[in-house]
């Protein structure tokens, strides 16, 4: 997986802090947060769009920039 989206998952899961119970500490389930990450990817691809009209590259040129950022075909 491109590593843009690995960085994107890590903010994504959820891990609670263990308990401790008789003197020993237990871990609690994590769970991935699949409404924060879409929402991630979604505030990444905004900025990126905001970063190229910035530089002025044309709007056709968008779709193209997006996935190479993301490293998708």
């Amino acid at each position: 997986m491109h590593q843009r989206l690995q960085e994107l998952m890590k903010q994504c899961w959820d891990k609670p802090e263990g308990f401790i119970k008789n003197g020993l500490e237990y871990e609690l389930p994590v769970r991935f947060d699949a409404n924060k990450f879409a929402e991630l990817i979604i505030k990444d691809c905004a900025a990126n769009v905001q970063n190229l009209v910035d530089q002025r590259i044309p709007a056709s040129e968008y779709p193209s920039r997006l996935k190479k950022h993301f490293g998708v075909e």
